[in-house]
């Protein structure tokens, strides 16, 4: 997904959103070049709760953002067939 935005006299800005679920977080991204040809990030985890956004935290890196969304809980198969299974 690929937006274009310009600004009057400007020069063309390409951001680039990117979006990776992980349990119930979502880490957002964006990219854009400035205006002076600096490349620029944010990025946000989006905490969902009943399909609706419960609370957004802005990060200042990714390693930041992945911090705040740990993996989810696995316990072990007592059947013996050495799987796991994934608790939500």
């Amino acid at each position: 997904m690929r937006f274009q935005i310009k600004k009057r006299g400007g020069r063309r800005l390409e951001v680039q959103p990117e979006f990776v679920q992980v349990g119930d977080k979502i880490i957002g991204s964006t990219h854009w070049l400035d205006a002076d040809g600096r490349r620029q990030e944010r990025f946000q985890v989006i905490t969902l709760r009943g399909g609706k956004i419960a609370d957004m935290q802005g990060c200042s890196s990714r390693r930041e953002a992945e911090t705040l969304c740990p993996p989810p809980l696995t316990i072990p198969d007592v059947s013996g067939d050495n799987a796991s299974t994934e608790v939500p």
